[in-house]
């Protein structure tokens, strides 16, 4: 019997599939897809750093569903390579620095006597790098490490997340997601340690 989580995830994986087939008779690339978004990360840092939230927020959703598609755009055009893997994963790192980068500068422009989101900016980058590092490490070591609750899907949501609703509800809720960002961004990073180790024995 299908679960509900499994039902889903074909359902999204069709939906992308759908999407890719179309963007690839159009003449998109994945290639043209990492950097475009990797570009709209950019546009999204701005706003940030200029206190418009929401805009910044849908350009990063925007941004991410185009690094979700090159992927899916080079399996199903079957032009899959290491460098456009390797292009793929370096900018969504850049994308990723920048964007806590713009929070960062964001609190030390808007409210630089509050310590706790800027500690939370340094801490999530942090642990988000190193979500990323234990997997690499791990392959390079010929274990396929992809286990862990929060990889950077579930990063850019609550990041998502915390970005446009700020403007709206009266908690602060990027300062929340970036705690969330943190906590189990290093409890994803423990879940790799222990998951490489057990295999390396």
């Amino acid at each position: 019997m299908i679960n509900h989580f499994n039902l889903r995830n074909i359902l999204l994986k069709k939906i992308e599939h759908t999407i890719s087939i179309l963007l690839i008779k159009i003449g998109v690339t994945a290639n043209m897809l990492s950097i475009l978004g990797f570009l709209l990360a950019i546009v999204a840092s701005f706003f940030i750093i200029f206190n418009n939230l929401v805009l910044g927020g849908i350009f990063l959703l925007i941004s991410s569903i185009f690094d979700m598609l090159d992927g899916s755009i080079a399996r199903a055009s079957k032009t899959t390579s290491l460098f456009g893997a390797f292009l793929d994963s370096t900018l969504d790192r850049i994308s990723e620095f920048l964007i806590f980068s713009s929070i960062l500068i964001y609190y030390l422009i808007n409210d630089s006597n509050n310590i706790i989101p800027i500690i939370l900016c340094i801490t999530s980058i942090g642990t988000s790098f190193l979500v990323s590092y234990t997997r690499a490490r791990a392959e390079s070591l010929q274990v396929k490490c992809t286990v862990g609750i929060f990889t950077r899907a579930e990063r850019i949501i609550v990041l998502f997340l915390g970005i446009i609703l700020s403007p709206i509800v009266i908690l602060n809720t990027i300062v929340i997601s970036l705690a969330i960002i943190t906590t189990l961004s290093f409890v994803t990073v423990i879940q790799r340690m222990v998951y490489t180790q057990k295999h390396l024995n």
